[in-house]
């Protein structure tokens, strides 16, 4: 089973369950602090899930920040912070085809994106 990712381009972005968490777990590494997540239609929703694939969206200040810290995990392999990231080399392929996701060629800013 894996993450089907959609932006508001209708541009996907698709990965496997270990490809999606290990994105999330190297953000939080790098200094994001998750805003948290949104369902239409549903106040009980845990905005702290960003991994049930229920359609919850990412909102696009969230995405930013996520683009900011990833970005600067590619140039300097440090977090925001300075802290030294191992990272591999498929996991830098990974990253940077999901930041393309986010912030697609031609846009100006990174973009909210539903998480299924």
């Amino acid at each position: 089973m894996g993450y089907n990712l959609e932006n508001k381009y209708n541009n996907s972005f698709t990965c496997n369950n270990w490809g999606f968490q290990r994105i999330l777990e190297l953000a939080i590494a790098c200094g994001w602090e998750p805003d948290g997540t949104s369902l239409d239609g549903d106040d009980s929703w845990d905005c702290n899930d960003y991994e049930s694939q229920n359609g919850q969206m990412v909102s696009q200040l969230d995405a930013k920040e996520i683009y900011r810290v990833l970005s600067n995990l590619l140039v300097t392999h440090k977090s925001i912070e300075g802290k030294r990231i191992a990272i591999e080399k498929d996991e830098i392929d990974l990253v940077k085809e999901f930041l393309d996701f986010i912030k697609p060629e031609g846009t100006k800013n990174a973009c909210s994106f539903s998480i299924q």
